[in-house]
Formats: structure tokens, C-alpha cells, sequence
């Protein structure tokens, strides 16, 4: 439970080798075409060109909110909010 790659083996490299099953697929609905195609509409109808430099901390910050706001994220600003109170709140 805590070790989600306990029986996994390692590669030459030392890399974690997974295989995945079919039934990990179903469960997501990975294996259904017709799912497939409409998440990929839907990703693709909602994408838009973000014109920011990628260096600009302060924009990304504005995007984010900006898309948590908007119902765009999966996220919701809530659930952000407490992360970040958890994970700033010790300093």
C-alpha cells in the first residue's frame, strides 16, 4: 500500500521496471476508444497559446490562479489553498 512499486523489478540502470495490466487500463477507461477520443477533444478545444516568458515566476503565479479560478484546472482553489497552508504553514 505504501510502496506502490514493492514487486517491481529494477533494470541495468537502476531504473523501476512496471508492467501494466490491462485491467489498470479499464479502470480508467483507457481501453474505451470512444473515452479516449472525447478527453482528447476536450483537451485540445481548451488549450489556448499562453504568450508569458518562461522565466516570469510572477505570470505563472497569475496563470495558475487564473486557472483555478476559471474552473479550467481540475483543481479546485480550495483544495490548492490548503496545500499551500500545509506546506508554508511551518515557516
Amino acid at each position: 500500500m505504501f510502496e506502490p512499486f514493492a514487486g517491481s523489478t529494477k533494470g541495468e540502470d537502476g531504473a523501476i521496471e512496471y508492467t501494466l495490466e490491462e485491467k489498470e487500463l479499464a479502470s480508467m477507461k483507457l481501453d474505451d476508444e470512444a473515452e479516449l477520443r472525447k478527453l482528447y477533444n476536450k483537451y485540445t478545444s481548451d488549450s489556448e497559446v499562453m504568450d508569458i516568458d518562461l522565466e516570469d515566476e510572477e505570470a505563472w503565479n497569475n496563470i495558475l490562479v487564473e486557472e483555478l479560478d476559471s474552473d479550467k484546472s481540475p483543481f479546485k482553489v480550495e483544495e490548492f489553498r490548503e496545500v499551500l497552508d500545509k506546506e508554508l504553514g511551518i515557516f
